[in-house]
């Protein structure tokens, strides 16, 4: 190509546009990404999609009600065999706070916890070891009146963690699962 004004000109245009647009890119803030944070997109394993560990516990049910909003809320039956696992990307040495609404059975009583993870755990007896922080959840006043729980957490040396759901004796459900940096 022969280098005139003309397309001398097109090249420092777009070479400014590229920096701009960089630069810019370099400004904006990372925001951590939830796949399928309500259990409302059908995939390949029925609305469970990017939530299951068959390592760490039976994949989370789905269910049509109640549900906080959307279609579907992930369900923990009482026996307490169902998990809910998700890997995602954060940025180290962040904080953050992972925010979604539950309900449970007001009997018996029992609990539902939200743990954050060090990274992807495929081995059941190393979730305590890799928890960077958990909530245990016990409000059973209203069986379908979901509430707001959250979990806040420092991302540490991690580029990425994982959320694990499970509950103990009572039936549960969570819904809407939302991450901002803090």
């Amino acid at each position: 190509m022969k280098l005139n004004k003309k397309n001398g000109l097109f090249i420092l245009t777009f070479l400014v546009a590229f920096t701009i647009t960089a630069k810019a890119q370099e400004n904006e803030q990372f925001t951590p990404e939830i796949l399928n944070p309500g259990f409302d997109i059908e995939g390949d394993m029925k609305f469970r999609g990017h939530w299951i560990n068959k390592s760490l516990g039976g994949g989370v049910q789905v269910s049509k009600g109640p549900v906080y909003e959307g279609l579907r809320s992930g369900k923990f039956p009482a026996d307490g065999t169902r998990i809910a696992y998700q890997v995602i990307v954060v940025e180290k040495n962040k904080n953050y706070k992972l925010s979604f609404f539950y309900t449970m059975k007001p009997e018996p009583k029992g609990t539902l916890t939200v743990a954050i993870l060090s990274g992807d755990v495929n081995d059941i007896d190393q979730i305590s070891k890799a928890t960077i922080n958990s909530v245990v959840l016990n409000d059973q006043e209203k069986q379908n009146a979901y509430v707001p729980g959250s979990v806040s957490f420092n991302s540490g040396d991690n580029d990425e963690i994982a959320i694990f759901v499970s509950n103990i004796d009572a039936e549960a459900r969570i819904d809407s699962f939302t991450i901002v940096e803090e």
